[in-house]
């Protein structure tokens, strides 16, 4: 399975932290430049509609967070382009707990999955799931509602197989949100989506890139 990493230049601090702790892992990844909301302007991005966002929630997207959506749509297509069958996307303040490579191991033999959270919040979960390494388990997560303002939020931490990456890129290029409720709000990509509980990876150790955020 590949590791995907999305950064920016100025996050080079906490891209040498995760780097450094992926390599005590012996676990290989590649580095993706995304965009920076600090190194445009409001009118170079003036002109992508975000209305579907403020219109279900109340809140106008910022540029950093179409950024942050942007660089992950950028990931979205490099999976694309390279025929990526199952990558691990790792937003750059992702934090690995040491039982993360027992765990891509037995993963990497399931395939019943197009989305899969590694670190996530509240999801709605069927009382079914496989058992993984260390106590962990695998629960396939219920599709809400259409109407429903259910979101699993948290793009940091999470696996995609090369459709669902198709299908992601597919909804993102139609609606802009911002990454995390992409990947989150089940019924608007209908993907079949899982997740590892607890979760085994930890994030907060650092300011979040999305300055308005």
């Amino acid at each position: 399975m590949e590791i995907l990493i999305l950064t920016i230049r100025r996050n080079i601090d906490r891209l040498n932290f995760l780097v450094d702790r992926l390599k005590s892992l012996n676990l290989d990844y590649t580095i993706i430049e995304g965009i920076d909301g600090s190194s445009i302007s409001d009118v170079d991005i003036q002109n992508i509609n975000s209305d579907f966002y403020f219109e279900k929630y109340g809140i106008r997207m910022s540029k950093h967070e179409i950024c942050c959506a942007l660089g992950h749509r950028k990931v979205y297509q490099y999976m694309i382009d390279k025929s990526i069958n199952k990558a691990l996307i790792l937003e750059d303040d992702a934090y690995p707990l040491s039982t993360l490579p027992d765990l891509l191991n037995k993963i990497n033999k399931i395939n019943d999955y197009d989305l899969l959270y590694l670190f996530h919040g509240k999801a709605k979960k069927s009382i079914f799931y496989k058992k993984l390494p260390h106590n962990y388990r695998l629960y396939k997560y219920l599709t809400p509602s259409q109407n429903s303002r259910r979101a699993i939020i948290y793009a940091v931490a999470y696996i995609l197989s090369l459709n669902g990456a198709r299908k992601l890129l597919e909804v993102g290029e139609k609606i802009m949100v911002p990454a995390d409720f992409l990947t989150g709000l089940i019924q608007l990509h209908n993907l079949k989506t899982s997740g590892v509980e607890p979760c085994c990876f930890d994030h907060g150790a650092f300011k979040s890139s999305i300055i308005d955020r």
